[in-house]
């Protein structure tokens, strides 16, 4: 398997070569559509799920990847012709369905985590075909797990030093299905595929009981919101709230940026927590944990202004200067106050360059 880190210190995903070979052997796509598919399983929108909100706008993929914006819609609708991947235009959602054949879940915790990512999807069309990819992964290992010999570990421990069910790899995939219902992504029974399959809840709440053994307080405070009883800007928020926090408690997440710790310009990950935080009211769409952590460190990168000068954020201090300018007078009237926004090259350059 391939993977590596760019100079943002985000981590590449992983791409299994025997998967990668046997694609372009059975769809046989051209090489631009691989080059876009390889983008999408990768790229720095992506999420542990291949399941995520992506800004497709031509122009910044076009010149991420080389492509003439002709030749890139053409490729990204190959992919889809191909079924490798799906697209709800409305909401921006795209959905990698060989995801989980490069990067499968190897555990119960990391379906847990697998979950909170889930949790941050926006609402979209597709949440129907993933929980029918779900069910014919889940298929595909409870028939390996009957003939296998393999042994699997019956528990695992927990921080607390207390035991839990560790679960067979087809667990961990009917636990993350599970969460489509929990979280209101689909109805019960609900008919969600050409073939007729139907869903309904399975085990009830013992996934969430079992297996859901930290920051259970915060993760009930968003469960008891009722998705049609509050908006979503609110729903949104409380997921926010609750990814912000997952972020900066996930010691691997973390450990992931190394070589932006060690640069020193923020002495504690609490204190870059605390500055994100001035984000929430402003951010109205619901960012994953991986994401938050990414814009967090994303706030600090050198950008280029109008002359081409390099111009950067030196200090906790002068950042929250750009913040502040930028709540006040966004670049362009813009409404938006996103985390996203202010880490755009153009916007952050103008708002850096008013403060200097």
């Amino acid at each position: 398997m391939a993977k590596g880190r760019d100079k943002s210190n985000k981590p590449f995903a992983r791409i299994d070569t025997k998967e990668w070979t046997h694609l372009q052997d059975k769809k046989k796509p051209s090489s631009n559509a691989l080059l876009v598919y390889a983008e999408l399983l990768c790229g720095r929108d992506r999420n542990m799920i291949g399941f995520y909100q992506i800004e497709l706008t031509w122009v910044r993929l076009s010149k991420r990847l080389g492509l003439e914006r002709p030749d890139l819609e053409q490729a990204f609708k190959e992919l889809q012709e191909k079924g490798l991947i799906a697209y709800d235009p409305d909401s921006e959602v795209v959905l990698v369905k060989d995801n989980f054949r490069h990067m499968p879940l190897t555990s119960m915790d990391v379906a847990v985590k697998a979950g909170y990512t889930l949790e941050a999807v926006p609402d979209n069309s597709l949440f129907p075909e993933f929980a029918s990819m779900l069910e014919s992964i889940i298929d595909h290992h409870r028939e390996i797990e009957e003939y296998s010999k393999k042994p699997y570990a019956e528990e695992a421990t927990n921080p607390d030093g207390s035991k839990r069910p560790a679960g067979k790899p087809s667990d961990w995939y009917e636990h993350l299905l599970q969460q489509l219902y929990e979280f209101g992504f689909l109805q019960e029974n609900h008919s969600h595929n050409k073939q007729g399959v139907i869903h309904g809840v399975k085990q009830g709440d013992k996934h969430k009981e079992k297996y859901k053994y930290q920051y259970q307080d915060m993760e009930k405070e968003i469960k008891s919101s009722s998705r049609k009883e509050i908006s979503d800007s609110k729903m949104n928020l409380a997921k926010n709230k609750f990814n912000l926090e997952m972020a900066f408690r996930n010691q691997e997440l973390l450990d992931q940026y190394k070589d932006f710790w060690e640069k020193g310009i923020v002495g504690d990950p609490k204190e870059l927590k605390r500055i994100c935080q001035r984000f929430l009211e402003t951010t109205s769409v619901a960012l994953s944990p991986e994401r938050w952590m990414e814009e967090a460190v994303k706030m600090f990168d050198t950008v280029q202004d109008v002359f081409e000068r390099d111009i950067e954020v030196d200090s906790v201090e002068n950042l929250e200067l750009v913040i502040e300018d930028f709540m006040q007078d966004p670049p362009n009237g813009s409404k938006d106050r996103s985390i996203c926004l202010f880490n755009q090259d153009q916007v952050k350059a103008i708002c850096l360059s008013r403060c200097m």
